[in-house]
């Protein structure tokens, strides 16, 4: 509810670095220019800031009917509880502050509004059928960071503050806090959205069907976020992206040995695979997450393999097997 509160010390090469940092400019993207998709972001959290009578709540409940719809569909509530709550909310004497803080870091969201038109016509090259959503900006008291649907997004733009933002949610560990800034926004909408189209087997329970699913997911935000970097894309800092990159081998002859690949223990799925500070299984300088990062490598390999295949096929693709073997991916000696 809105109202509540291996070794990686590694000298790398210039080389490395700017291989990795720049990867977004290699990404070669489609001529999308022909293709509208025109976002226009309906500003609550501006509403809420600045009300000064109920009345003006419930205008904006009232003229916002698809944000209402969706967000009684999860909550049950009417109109006059919805109002009250909104309107309890925007007279928190700390909301002021907060949105000052918002407009200082974002300005006035054109950049936002120019970068999510490009993804989305990106999304709908690929995906022609596709309805553009509403897009909402509100603000949480740091309870939602980004909320999907197929007629709307919702962007809880105070999750969005960066790192060094002193309105923050204390119970977030700082090594995922740091990824929740405004460069984030349109990827982590896009990972969203990746899993409408993200198809898997439900009859496969390995750690390998696990690292493509996320694997596709991060190649679908590649090939429709073309101003991310992949760093920020796959929630690691930059130095973190390039160990990652020195250490393959490595890391590559870790899952082998353990024969990780078929596992099916959920407990050990976990530790390579969920929200960790580090891997400490391969190493304490190895961040959290590594099959994720390693299910990418093998399904960028096999996608740049079949030179012919679409990522509506890729996607669609739900044999996390078949994507392992025939990507024939080896990390570089």
């Amino acid at each position: 509810m809105i109202l509540k509160k291996i070794a990686f010390f590694v000298f790398l090469s210039c080389f490395l670095f700017l291989f990795v940092a720049c990867q977004t400019d290699q990404e070669k993207y489609p001529d999308v220019s022909h293709i509208e998709a025109k976002v226009s972001i309906v500003r609550l959290d501006k509403i809420l800031a600045k009300a000064q009578q109920k009345a003006e709540i419930e205008k904006m409940i009232a003229e916002n009917g698809v944000f209402k719809r969706d967000f009684q569909s999860q909550t049950g509530m009417p109109d006059s509880v919805l109002v009250e709550q909104f309107w309890t909310f925007s007279q928190n004497p700390k909301v002021d502050t907060l949105y000052q803080r918002i407009e200082e870091y974002y300005g006035d969201l054109a950049f936002l509004e120019k970068e999510l038109a490009q993804s989305f016509r990106l999304v709908k090259y690929y995906y022609p059928d596709y309805q553009i959503p509403k897009v909402y900006t509100i603000l949480t008291g740091n309870q939602m960071d980004l909320h999907v649907g197929d007629s709307l997004i919702v962007i809880g733009l105070d999750y969005f503050l960066g790192a060094r933002s002193p309105y923050r949610n204390e119970e977030m560990p700082a090594y995922m806090l740091r990824r929740f800034s405004k460069e984030a926004i349109v990827p982590s909408i896009m990972l969203f959205l990746s899993n409408k189209y993200n198809e898997t087997d439900p009859e496969d329970r390995s750690m390998l069907a696990q690292m493509i699913y996320h694997g596709k997911a991060n190649l679908f935000v590649r090939k429709t976020s073309p101003l991310a970097a992949d760093s920020t894309i796959l929630g690691y800092k930059n130095q973190e992206l390039i160990d990652l990159e020195a250490n393959n081998l490595a890391i590559w002859a870790h899952f082998v040995e353990k024969n990780l690949f078929y596992e099916t223990s959920r407990q050990v799925q976990q530790r390579y695979i969920s929200e960790r500070p580090f891997t400490g299984e391969i190493s304490q300088e190895c961040p959290g997450r590594v099959g994720r990062w390693l299910g990418w490598q093998i399904v960028r390999t096999y996608f740049d393999r079949k030179e012919k295949m679409t990522l509506p096929e890729l996607m669609k693709n739900n044999n996390a097997r078949q994507i392992f073997e025939q990507s024939k991916y080896k990390p570089k000696e």
